[in-house]
């Protein structure tokens, strides 16, 4: 709750305790990366993910490739970007934030074609 009221060091304190507490709590290392991209970090982000999963004996779950995906987004690597959104929008059809970073990937890719067709998408499937 506390990243979501955008209150970015009080959720980084209380994730890092979650994982001081439990270090394979993987929705707390996830956390932790989320902090840092809405901190405007996105390579701190990256860096957060990648950690998290190491911690996890290199397991990941399906919000770890929107999370990337959104980071490698705002840093402009558009293929990368790519790649982990149509993966985080394969696992999890219903997640309207990777389709949204998909299409904000695509159009400035020069795939205009394709984020038209998943903008279309996007408005069929979430009026």
């Amino acid at each position: 709750l506390l990243l979501w009221l955008g209150r970015y060091a009080d959720a980084q304190r209380d994730l890092e305790a979650a994982i001081a507490r439990q270090r394979d709590t993987r929705w707390a290392w996830y956390g932790l990366g989320w902090v840092a991209l809405l901190s405007g970090d996105s390579r701190a982000a990256l860096a957060r993910c990648a950690e998290g999963i190491a911690a996890l004996g290199g397991t990941e779950a399906a919000g770890a490739h929107g999370l990337r995906g959104e980071a490698w987004r705002r840093l402009e690597s558009f293929t990368a970007a790519r790649e982990a959104l149509v993966t985080a929008c394969r696992l999890h059809p219903r997640r309207v934030s990777a389709w949204l970073n998909l299409v904000l990937t695509l159009a400035p890719a020069g795939e205009g074609d394709d984020a038209v067709r998943t903008a279309m998408h996007v408005q069929r499937q979430f009026p």
